[in-house]
């Protein structure tokens, strides 16, 4: 099952409610419970990927499995400068000329011209407005909790390229604090990954997913 998140594809308008990270993971715990699915793997990139631990944070009994691409981990402390930069970042993106900023935003999110080309249109869909409610969202992410260790099989992963914020500097980090983790740098990629380079990124993630979530409930470890 795929999910477009509120404000994303399918699921607009956006609405008049305010935007959180916890709001998108209810509501695809909703569609999955709407489904009769009583354990899941859960599988997303950027927002998604924060989305994703939101549910295995909250909900761990009901996650079989994880996968994250692009993201960074919202439970390890970041530094007093970061989080200003991160939090002010919306006011920037406030005064920045939305046409200028969705044409940066494209070119850093993948090479491919396909791949740009739906990023894209995907980003034109978005008023400016509705970008900054999303972003805001991802700028309130964080909720450190230094002890914590996600002890679900993980699959942890992201562009060679991605410039996106300190993904590429942090993942390795990230990659030994949790003991279940597979860490994988997907080549010829940037911030979209697994559209950059789907080849790969399919073999990486159906080699978890064979070993880690089998169909069979019996072979799962």
């Amino acid at each position: 099952m795929t999910v477009d998140l509120r404000g994303h594809g399918h699921s607009r308008p956006l609405g008049g409610a305010p935007l959180s990270v916890p709001a998108l993971a209810e509501d695809v715990l909703a569609l999955i419970d709407e489904a009769g699915a009583d354990r899941f793997v859960v599988i997303g990139q950027s927002l998604g990927g924060y989305v994703a631990q939101d549910l295995v944070l909250r909900y761990p009994h009901r996650v079989i499995a994880l996968g994250v691409i692009g993201s960074t981990a919202t439970t390890t402390p970041i530094s007093r400068l970061d989080a200003y930069l991160l939090r002010s970042s919306v006011t920037w993106f406030r005064f920045w000329p939305y046409k200028h900023l969705r044409k940066l935003m494209v070119t850093s999110l993948a090479h491919d011209e396909e791949v740009q080309a739906y990023a894209r249109e995907a980003m034109n869909t978005l008023t400016k407005e509705e970008f900054l409610t999303i972003w805001t969202a991802v700028t309130h992410v964080h909720q450190p909790l230094p002890e914590y260790r996600i002890e679900h099989p993980f699959l942890l992963t992201h562009g060679d390229q991605d410039r996106t914020g300190n993904i590429r500097a942090v993942a390795p980090a990230w990659a030994a604090r949790d003991p279940q983790s597979t860490y994988v740098v997907i080549p010829d990629a940037r911030h979209n990954a697994n559209q950059d380079n789907p080849d790969f990124y399919n073999r990486a993630l159906l080699n978890f997913l064979t070993q880690h979530a089998p169909t069979d409930p019996s072979q799962r470890k």
